[in-house]
C-alpha cells in the first residue's frame, strides 16, 4: 500500500520548485534543445527540396514524393530515427529533473547531456506512456467506424476535403461553405466519437502511470507495473493534482500571454518612430520574449516536478 498523497502540500512543493528553480531547468534544458532543432534542421535540409515546397505552397501539393529528395520509404524511417533522438534528449533532461526533485540529485555545470540509465529507462518510459495513448486512441477510432457505419476511406477523403476548404477559406478569408460542412459532418463526426470513446481511458491510464516516468529514473527499473502499485487507491488524490496543475497553468499562460502580446504591442507601436522609440521598441519586444521564457520553464518545471513529487511520496511518504 502506497503512503498518503495530500493534494496541497504536492501543488505548493511544485509551484514554489517552479518558482525557485526555473533557471535549473534551463540549465539542464538548453542544451537538449540546441541538439534536438540541429536534428529538425539538418531532417528537413536532407529529406526535403526547398525549393519544391516553396512551389508546392503556391499550387498546392497532391503527392509528397514531388518534394522529397529521398524515397518515402527512408524519409519515414530517417523521421522516425530524428523523432526517437529527439525524445531521448529530452528524456535525459527530464530525468535529471525527476532525480532532482525525487531524489534530490544535483547536477553541476553549464553543460548537461544526459546518456546515462535514467535517462535510458525513462526514455522508455516515455515511449511507453505516448505508445499507450496511440493504441487506446487507435482502439477507439475503429470503435467509431462500427458504431457509425462509416469506412476508413470515407474518414480519410473527408478529412482531406474539409483541410483543403478550410485552407482555402484561410487564403480567401471567407468562411468554410455551409453546404460542404453538412456533406462532411457525417464522415468527420467518427473522429468526435473517438475523442469521447477515448477520453476516460487516457484519463484512467495516464493518471494511474503518472509516477512512471519519473519512478523509472530514479529507480533501476522501468517501473511500469509498479506505478500502478504505487497509485492503487490514490486515483483521486492523483487525479486531483493534476487537474489543479492544469487549470492552474492554463490560468498563468493567459496571463502572461495577454502580458507578452501588450509588450508585443508597445514594441511594434515604438518602432514606427524610429530614434529613442526604436530602441524602446527593441526593450518591449525582448521582455515579451522574456515572459514567454519564463512562463514556459515555469510551466515545464511544475509539471515534471509535480510528477516525480507524486512518486517520492506515495513511495516513501516524504
Amino acid at each position: 500500500m502506497s503512503h498518503p498523497l495530500p493534494a496541497g502540500d504536492v501543488l505548493n512543493e511544485a509551484f514554489q520548485f517552479g518558482l525557485r528553480r526555473w533557471g535549473t531547468l534551463l540549465r539542464y534544458v538548453w542544451l537538449p534543445v540546441v541538439l534536438s532543432a540541429a536534428l529538425v534542421f539538418l531532417y528537413f535540409q536532407t529529406v526535403f527540396n526547398t525549393g519544391a515546397v516553396e512551389a508546392a505552397g503556391d499550387s498546392g501539393l497532391s503527392d509528397i514524393s514531388a518534394v522529397l529528395q529521398v524515397p518515402v520509404f527512408i524519409a519515414v524511417l530517417l523521421g522516425i530515427a530524428v523523432f526517437a533522438a529527439c525524445l531521448f534528449l529530452y528524456a535525459g533532461f527530464a530525468a535529471s529533473i525527476y532525480r532532482l526533485v525525487a531524489l534530490g540529485e544535483e547536477r553541476t555545470g553549464f553543460v548537461n547531456l544526459r546518456t546515462d540509465g535514467p535517462a535510458v529507462r525513462a526514455f522508455w518510459a516515455i515511449l511507453i506512456m505516448n505508445l499507450l495513448g496511440l493504441a487506446i486512441m487507435t482502439v477507439a477510432f475503429f470503435l467509431s467506424l462500427a458504431l457509425t457505419g462509416q469506412s476508413l476511406g470515407a474518414v480519410s477523403t473527408a478529412l482531406q476535403e474539409f483541410l483543403a476548404l478550410a485552407e482555402a477559406g484561410a487564403a480567401s478569408g471567407e468562411a468554410v461553405p455551409p453546404a460542404a460542412m453538412e456533406a462532411l459532418a457525417e464522415p468527420l463526426s467518427v473522429i468526435f466519437l473517438s475523442v469521447v470513446l477515448a477520453l476516460l481511458p487516457l484519463i484512467y491510464v495516464n493518471v494511474r502511470l503518472t509516477p512512471f516516468a519519473a519512478g523509472s529514473a530514479a529507480e533501476d527499473r522501468i517501473l511500469l507495473f509498479g506505478a500502478f502499485q504505487l497509485t492503487a487507491g490514490r486515483f483521486w488524490p492523483v487525479f486531483l493534482v493534476a487537474l489543479l496543475t492544469f487549470l492552474f497553468l492554463l490560468a498563468l499562460s493567459l496571463i502572461t500571454g495577454i502580458a507578452a502580446e501588450i509588450f508585443e504591442l508597445l514594441g511594434q507601436a515604438l518602432a514606427n518612430f524610429g530614434g529613442a522609440a526604436a530602441a524602446a521598441g527593441f526593450i518591449a519586444f525582448a521582455v515579451a520574449f522574456g515572459i514567454s521564457i519564463a512562463y514556459q520553464a515555469f510551466a515545464t518545471a511544475v509539471q515534471l516536478s509535480v510528477h516525480a513529487i507524486i512518486y517520492r511520496r506515495l513511495k516513501t511518504g516524504e
